[in-house]
């Protein structure tokens, strides 16, 4: 068996360790943003994981969207 590349050896890739949000979005603004942080960054202290990145991505003036922030290991 080959060894996995380097950028695939991580624990988020190989055991799932990870914590991620989900958030709704309405014309490319995510809603809620304070209280899904909040809750993301008190997951990640309970799995000894960094603390979300605050800034959020640009997004697409949809009408309605969802935008998943992923934290793992190596960081969000």
């Amino acid at each position: 068996m080959k060894p996995l590349p380097a950028e695939l050896n991580t624990s988020a890739t190989l055991h799932g360790l990870s914590a991620f949000a989900t958030l709704q979005t309405r014309h490319g603004q995510p809603l809620l943003v304070a209280e899904h942080l909040a809750r993301l960054a008190d997951t990640c202290t309970l799995l000894s994981l960094p603390p979300p990145e605050t800034r959020l991505p640009v997004l697409e003036d949809f009408p309605w969207g969802l935008l998943r922030l992923t934290v793992t290991a190596e960081g969000t």
